[in-house]
């Protein structure tokens, strides 16, 4: 996953509209379970999904340090393919 993604638009220059194409962040629903029990739905950048995980955990008190974590395994799916969902377990000690 690169990130970001084109798209054709339609972009205003002050006097008319001209069909174009852009580069557009990408954005991925991202579901967090702890301990098998889900804990945390996020829409996020689809990079770097393992370090966003471990601050949110450390951020919210869940862990204290990298030690904590026993397991985490990310599954990325596609069910819709306009739409990428990925799914984060992580075993905490």
């Amino acid at each position: 996953m690169q990130g970001l993604k084109k798209l054709d638009i339609k972009r205003f220059n002050g006097a008319e509209f001209i069909d174009t194409t852009d580069e557009v962040s990408e954005e991925v629903s991202l579901a967090i379970g702890i301990n098998q029990d889900l804990v945390l739905y996020l829409n996020c950048s689809p990079l770097d999904l393992e370090e966003l995980i471990l601050g949110h955990l450390f951020t919210a008190g869940i862990i204290n340090r990298l030690q904590d974590i026993l397991q985490l395994d990310v599954q990325y799916s596609a069910e819709d393919p306009g739409v990428q969902s990925i799914t984060a377990e992580v075993t905490i000690a």
